[in-house]
């Protein structure tokens, strides 16, 4: 109990690690009306989001870095305008997730597969260069890092959904794709954990020794591969396996 009040007291311990679960948490209450909108969305409104989108999520914050490196006067969106379901992470990708899973035209994604697979490569060559260029007029953040993270989202998406229909691979990697589904969420869960245990030492071994980028695969294949092992065992338990 003590946990569960501090959660939604946003006073638990390591907090802004379950992220995840505020979002999931949040497309829940909304998931009946989300429906409703999601059911009758065509190509030209979904287009409208992403473009909208783009130019609050993508566009202004290029723009500013831009001035930033001017020195110039940057240009802000007003926070009295507030448009959910463009900027909210939970129902954002939620919009996107469904109308590329129900709606999206496969035969096209086949015939522009070479510039979806380019647009993602150039989204994450635009956020290293955004980052980098504010470390060397800053100090390092985190604010550029997922700055077209959408794009890469949508391309590892329909890519995975385009292998997931060819019939030669479909079997196996059909059900690589739903076994990765099913421990994403406990292997999300028991990241703060296995940090608390292992990443002081992983760091203290790895740090003079690699550099950011490979510092932070190195720690995302051990998360990935030790919470995915004990959420596999943790889904067999009777209880366990129902919150999982």
């Amino acid at each position: 109990w003590d946990f569960v009040r501090k959660f939604f007291g946003v006073s638990v311990p390591g907090g802004e690690s379950y992220w995840f679960l505020y979002s999931y948490i949040a497309l829940l209450c909304f998931l009946p009306f989300l429906k409703r909108i999601l059911d009758r969305i065509t190509k030209y409104e979904f287009l409208a989001i992403l473009i909208m989108h783009f130019v609050i999520s993508s566009l202004i914050p290029v723009i500013n870095l831009a001035a930033l490196a001017l020195d110039a006067e940057d240009i802000g969106w007003p926070s009295r305008l507030q448009l959910p379901l463009v900027t909210a992470k939970p129902f954002f990708y939620a919009i996107c997730g469904y109308y590329l899973d129900k709606k999206a035209d496969m035969a096209m994604v086949r015939k522009q597969r070479t510039k979806l697979v380019l647009a993602g490569i150039l989204a994450i060559v635009v956020s290293f260069i955004a980052v980098k260029l504010e470390a060397s007029l800053t100090d390092y953040s985190e604010n550029y890092i997922s700055l077209f993270d959408y794009v890469l989202a949508i391309t590892i998406f329909l890519g995975a959904k385009r292998l997931a229909s060819v019939k030669e691979i479909k079997g196996g990697f059909k059900s690589f794709v739903l076994l990765m589904g099913s421990l994403s969420f406990g292997i999300y869960l028991l990241d703060p954990f296995l940090k608390a245990a292992l990443y002081s030492k992983y760091s203290s071994v790895c740090a003079d020794i690699l550099n950011f980028a490979l510092f932070s695969l190195g720690w995302l294949i051990i998360s990935l591969v030790l919470g995915g092992f004990f959420t596999f065992i943790l889904k067999k338990l009777p209880v366990i396996k129902n919150y999982l």
